[in-house]
């Protein structure tokens, strides 16, 4: 098949983009039939619903049909929480960090069933998951939630379990991001991150869960735009564009034979430094088989034109592009893109039983970090008023957010106030209003996000009230760090509603807490660590 097609042809195929709009439109028609791409990254502006995601896909796949008859990769981040790219119709999966909590490889294997089933449905043929980061720093900016956690063996039992469900149930697995994104101090969407981790300990740490995904044949590894200096004599090169990372390390090392694809082009951690053209030609030079840029239009054809230039100038060896299109090519086939050139099935999507799975693994994860004046259960008859202030990253009602529609749902009087997270303005305004209300309280329920020094100052100015207090962390664990005189401590890995339904399923005692800690908080509670406690009674 290789050899029939023309060069253009071949570096098309080592090209992954995005569009614009939810349609096969112009510029999607050009790209897939003018530079004959091999796929194609689907991002919340692609998407409505389902059945409009159905269509695209399929007339995506026409379109490649109609041009080399070359099925695409149709790809999307589907993680779970914090990167979900669906807004309706499609079950809301788990943070990885919540799966960590619950430690089950398991449960992680019914995610990635779910995932992968629904996601075949719509024609999406390769998911951009699971991120395999070892989260050991708690001042990591992006991973976070993303993670499974910061033991190495806990990432690669899950990572790996997630993996084969994926790929058993049709579905590309993409291990992300290599050689590891958890360590890092900052964002690589905003700066090159740098981990000035020696080579043994990244083989005692990062590495680790990207063996075992070698070994379970993972389809493909993402690589990271992360500086590694001792892979690099001490250079600060993003892992991406390191040949010593991706060729020497990735393929001949660790002897991966399946596809290496970039993590987008156009973040600022090699825009900073490189133009378009200029960096897909050092990915490809580097070891990167498929090239991500997830827009516009005007870089990814100066990627395709430069690439082609490069190829025939010498720059880039043709062998090395008949390599990398014969692995990509063979993936498409291994997953039966070619006898199945993207027409979506008829599975069920977002369905009550798959909502319930998830919500049952959420209840699971919910850790009870601290309880020591123990508070928790409550008993709702004898609460009296509790003052609700949430942060507005959960779900809205009509009279605020979902954490105090539950606490009211459970009979009980509740005020809320909502926090705009996002907002520098008014913020002294709502601490006083906080504080005032607290006077009017029996109970105080405070629900934090990646608490900040502001998140952190409402806290203590609430202590300081006297009243009894818990504090439900939605995000990651280590909000705690900032406020450790706190006596009772939850955390429940995410903000959707079924994540502030199991925290308050715990705090009235419906259900006992199972969770322990994925990471460690350091300087109070050790990783798996974690409180049981009997449940007061069964919610009717």
């Amino acid at each position: 098949m290789l050899s029939k097609m023309s060069l253009q042809e071949r570096i098309g195929q080592m090209l992954i983009v995005g569009i614009p709009g939810t349609t096969a439109g112009p510029v999607a028609r050009r790209l897939v039939q003018d530079y004959h791409v091999g796929g194609v990254i689907l991002f919340r502006r692609n998407l409505r619903n389902p059945a409009q995601v159905r269509q695209l896909t399929t007339d995506l796949q026409r379109l490649a049909r109609q041009d080399t008859g070359i099925p695409l990769i149709v790809a999307i981040d589907h993680e779970g929480e914090v990167v979900n790219r669906f807004s309706q119709g499609v079950t809301e999966l788990p943070a990885s960090m919540a799966l960590g909590a619950t430690r089950s490889p398991s449960l992680a294997s019914e995610v990635a069933r779910i995932a992968a089933t629904e996601l075949g449905s719509m024609g999406i043929n390769a998911n951009l998951a699971p991120v395999l980061d070892v989260n050991d720093n708690p001042l990591n900016p992006i991973i976070g939630l993303r993670s499974y956690g910061q033991s190495p063996d806990l990432v690669t039992t899950l990572g790996t379990a997630y993996v084969e469900s994926l790929q058993r149930h049709g579905v590309i697995a993409t291990a992300k991001h290599f050689p590891g994104h958890g360590s890092t101090p900052t964002d690589s969407h905003r700066v090159l991150p740098v981990v000035p981790k020696t080579r043994e300990e990244l083989d005692r740490t990062e590495l680790v869960p990207f063996r075992s995904a070698i070994e379970a044949h993972v389809g493909m590894i993402m690589t990271a735009h992360v500086a590694y200096p001792a892979l690099d004599d001490g250079k600060l090169i993003p892992a991406t564009l390191s040949r010593r990372t991706v060729r020497g390390l990735l393929r001949e090392e660790l002897s991966h034979d399946g596809v290496i694809i970039s993590d987008d082009m156009g973040m600022k951690a090699i825009t900073q430094d490189f133009s378009p053209g200029q960096s897909a030609v050092m990915a490809v030079q580097a070891g990167v088989d498929l090239v991500l840029m997830a827009g516009g239009l005007e870089q990814q054809s100066s990627m395709y034109q430069t690439l082609l230039d490069a190829v025939k100038n010498g720059d880039i060896p043709e062998a090395w592009v008949d390599a990398s299109g014969t692995r990509i090519l063979r993936l498409k086939e291994d997953y039966g893109l070619f006898e199945q050139p993207g027409v979506p099935g008829a599975g069920s999507i977002g369905s009550q039983e798959s909502s319930a799975q998830i919500a049952a693994i959420h209840a699971q994860a919910v850790t009870l970090v601290k309880n020591s004046v123990h508070l928790v259960p409550l008993n709702p008859s004898r609460v009296g008023k509790v003052l609700v202030i949430s942060p507005n990253v959960l779900p809205s009602t009509k009279d605020g957010t979902v954490l105090g529609d539950l606490v009211r749902k459970r009979a009980v009087s509740c005020v809320e106030l909502a926090v705009d997270l996002r907002s520098t303005q008014g913020k002294e305004t709502v601490l006083t209003q906080a504080v005032q209300l607290a006077q009017d309280s029996d109970l105080l329920l405070v629900g934090t996000w990646h608490a900040d020094s502001w998140q952190a100052s409402l806290v203590h100015a609430l202590l300081q009230s006297g009243r009894p207090l818990i504090v439900v962390a939605f995000g990651t664990p280590y909000d705690l760090a900032r406020f450790p005189e706190v006596t009772t401590y939850l955390a429940v890995y995410g903000k959707a509603a079924m994540n502030a339904e199991a925290a308050a399923k715990v705090i009235f005692g419906e259900v006992s807490p199972t969770g322990t800690l994925p990471v460690s908080i350091p300087g109070l509670y050790d990783y798996g660590h974690g409180m049981n406690i009997r449940p007061r009674r069964t919610r009717q």
